[in-house]
């Protein structure tokens, strides 16, 4: 019987390269990087957003549009957006929109959130309901709440996470576009 190769005695015999192993391996890597390939990472500053995420959000050519992530679930978001809809009314609406997203999976939790921010005049602009999530599987925002700026289709800033003075942040971003 032939001595096995240095060590190859103290490898499990499943981690071996045999048979199953010399497929499934490849296999494997070749998937994850099909999935790296199909857009499977989240967009950042820079990135161009797609033309069905475009449409998919409403946001209209020509004008700089603010993006907000949010949920019901979330307390930090339940501080941000009167500011946010502060921002949206001082800002030039000819030149700048203003949009939700909110990812409830759960659409009525979801609007009545909504609702009740509207009652409070917490709550300005339009938003979309993603509750199947294709939205925001495309953006893959690393915290709540998300804020993207998009700019000619293309993103200009990203903020994730809390921010106390959001509004100044946004209308800090805004003017460096010259909006």
């Amino acid at each position: 019987m032939a001595t096995p190769a240095f060590g190859a005695k103290h490898v499990p015999a499943f981690l071996r390269p045999h048979g199953l192993h010399r497929t499934l391996v490849p296999t494997c890597l070749a998937l994850a990087g099909a999935l790296l390939a199909s857009g499977a990472q989240a967009y950042k500053v820079g990135d161009t957003v797609e033309p069905a995420v475009l449409e998919r959000l409403g946001i209209s050519a020509g004008k700089v549009t603010v993006v907000d992530f949010f949920a019901e679930w979330c307390a930090s978001c339940r501080k941000e957006l009167p500011l946010i809809s502060a921002v949206s009314t001082r800002s030039n609406q000819k030149k700048v929109e203003f949009v939700g997203v909110d990812t409830d999976t759960d659409l009525a939790a979801g609007e009545a959130f909504q609702k009740e921010l509207r009652a409070k005049n917490a709550l300005n602009f339009r938003v979309v309901n993603d509750p199947e999530q294709s939205v925001v599987r495309k953006f893959k925002p690393r915290g709540y709440p998300a804020l993207y700026i998009i700019k000619d289709g293309k993103i200009t800033h990203e903020h994730l996470g809390a921010l106390p003075n959001v509004d100044a942040v946004i209308e800090r971003d805004l003017k460096a576009l010259g909006v």
